[in-house]
């Protein structure tokens, strides 16, 4: 199990009614740490850049439209992709979901993040 399935299965065990507040505290954390990772930036070091002159944000921030990703391909996969949503409150406690952060994180240290 990687840290995204860590997270994953920790997110999922929150009450449903602490589930946004818990969202927003890790979405809002280093995300170069275990607790924030799954919300990092679409980016090569995890944080906010700029790139092209425009500034590359996190996956909810790129599907919205207000930022991109680090490449246009990653960009557009995000914005196409159904399960994603456009703001960190509309973030959903389904697997479904945070599987996809998840999966998208791993493309992105598989393509974008590699040392």
């Amino acid at each position: 199990m990687d840290k995204y399935q860590i997270l994953v299965e920790e997110l999922l065990t929150i009450q449903p009614e602490d589930f946004l507040a818990e969202v927003e505290c890790r979405w809002n954390n280093d995300h170069n740490n275990n607790k924030g990772c799954l919300f990092a930036y679409c980016s090569p070091n995890n944080y906010f850049l700029s790139y092209n002159n425009k500034i590359c944000g996190c996956i909810t921030q790129v599907k919205s439209g207000e930022d991109v990703a680090y490449t246009e391909e990653l960009t557009q996969l995000i914005r196409n992709n159904p399960l994603i949503p456009e703001s960190p409150n509309k973030i959903k406690q389904d697997r479904a979901v945070l599987e996809e952060f998840a999966k998208l994180q791993r493309h992105m240290d598989e393509t974008i993040r590699k040392s």
